[in-house]
């Protein structure tokens, strides 16, 4: 039930900050491989959810900043900041930077070195 109330709230919600999100990609091919070698069992709906939760819960307040604009250290230290302002739990914690770390990938080839380390 909380799921189905979590996806309707995000529908409701969305179109209203779609303005907000038109630089932020959608999860691909590329940022899952990624993301399943760095966590373990992460699914594309991960992404997908940590995607919508960055530009509902932070789009709010400000202005979103695309993926590859911080690096891994500073979107730790930024949730980390900001979880407690506008009350994220570590699960959505979790997915937002799962999502931001794998979407850097686009711009630059963060995935193929990993592979050749």
């Amino acid at each position: 039930m909380k799921k189905v109330l979590f996806y309707l709230a995000l529908a409701v919600q969305i179109p209203f900050f779609g303005s907000c999100a038109g630089t932020i990609p959608y999860p691909n091919e590329r940022h899952i491989q990624y993301a399943q070698s760095k966590w373990l069992g992460t699914t594309l709906m991960d992404l997908h959810q940590g995607r919508e939760l960055y530009i509902v819960k932070c789009s709010g307040c400000h202005t979103l900043y695309e993926p590859q604009k911080r690096s891994e250290f500073q979107w730790n230290e930024i949730l980390n900041e900001m979880k407690s302002r506008v009350k994220i739990t570590e699960d959505e914690t979790e997915l937002i930077l799962k999502y931001l770390i794998s979407a850097q990938t686009n711009s630059s080839s963060k995935l193929d070195s990993s592979e050749t380390q």
